[in-house]
């Protein structure tokens, strides 16, 4: 084995979904624009990025950020999603803070505003003691539609026959179904697709499928927000996995509050004659 670089991670949890943060990162750049550093890293095949985004255990969904200094907010956001998976998601936002406030990087306020490639964000935190024990989003009426929001568009398909509900119990048939429409590329001209159940008054219980057919098990910020603007009420979505996000509607925004945790640290070794060197997928 011969070692040439060591990177460092932490790993963080929002709603079902695994966001990692590159403490150590291979990337440097000669702009202080986030813009341009985004476009970089999205154009970028380095090994290391790679090895970052697979390994340990490697699973198609790890969304990577890391963070950089801002002139004009509390820091830059730039993420490293994989191919086919939207550059940018509320979630992600969360995780940042969960991560920088839990490490002693940022200290405990009432607000704190992101700079990311798509705009500059207000996040409002609520504490318990010293516990970051919420996360609370805001987003305006006139910033999304019906079916689109912050430029990700998304179709809503009702439960088919053949499937009982939206419960663990028939997971395997949402998951065949899912299959024999991906095989028909329903999905491709979304960046997601929204199977739903209603189950109650202004409450959902709905599966949230990616461009590739893979379910994933956050009930996704964008969905919920969407579902409370179709309807223009408070909405509750649960998931499959027995998971759930409640958007408030309210005034002139809708309200989500989120909660993120650190699940773990990592080092990675980047070694010269590792014949896996891309990283791997399981």
């Amino acid at each position: 084995m011969i070692v040439s670089k060591v990177y460092r991670t932490v790993d963080t949890h929002v709603e079902g979904e695994i966001f990692r943060f590159l403490t150590d990162h291979p990337f440097r750049f000669q702009t202080q624009d986030v813009k341009e550093k985004q476009a970089l890293i999205n154009t970028t095949t380095s090994q290391a990025k790679l090895l970052l985004l697979n390994e340990p255990r490697g699973h198609r969904n790890i969304y990577a950020a890391f963070i950089e200094s801002s002139k004009i907010a509390d820091y830059q956001l730039i993420t490293l999603p994989h191919e086919g998976v939207p550059a940018f998601k509320y979630e992600v936002l969360v995780a940042s803070i969960t991560y920088l406030y839990n490490f002693g990087l940022i200290e405990a306020k009432e607000t704190v505003n992101v700079e990311t490639a798509v705009g500059i964000f207000t996040l409002h935190l609520t504490f318990e003691a010293e516990t970051l024990t919420f996360v609370t989003i805001k987003l305006l009426h006139e910033q999304f539609a019906a079916e689109e929001i912050g430029g990700r568009t998304y179709q809503f398909m009702e439960l088919p026959e053949n499937i009982p509900n939206l419960k663990l119990a028939h997971l395997s048939k949402i998951t065949k179904w899912a299959y024999e429409q991906y095989k028909q590329q329903r999905f491709v001209a979304f960046d997601g697709t929204v199977l739903y159940e209603k189950i109650g008054d202004c409450k959902y219980r709905t599966v949230n499928i990616e461009r590739d057919g893979t379910i994933t098990r956050s009930p996704n910020v964008d969905v919920t927000a969407l579902l409370a603007k179709k309807l223009c009420c408070t909405v509750k979505n649960e998931t499959v996995f027995n998971s759930s996000m409640t958007a408030y509607f309210e005034g002139d925004y809708v309200r989500i509050p989120l909660k993120g945790f650190v699940t773990g640290t990592h080092e990675f070794l980047f070694d010269d004659e590792d014949p896996l060197k891309n990283g791997f997928i399981i």
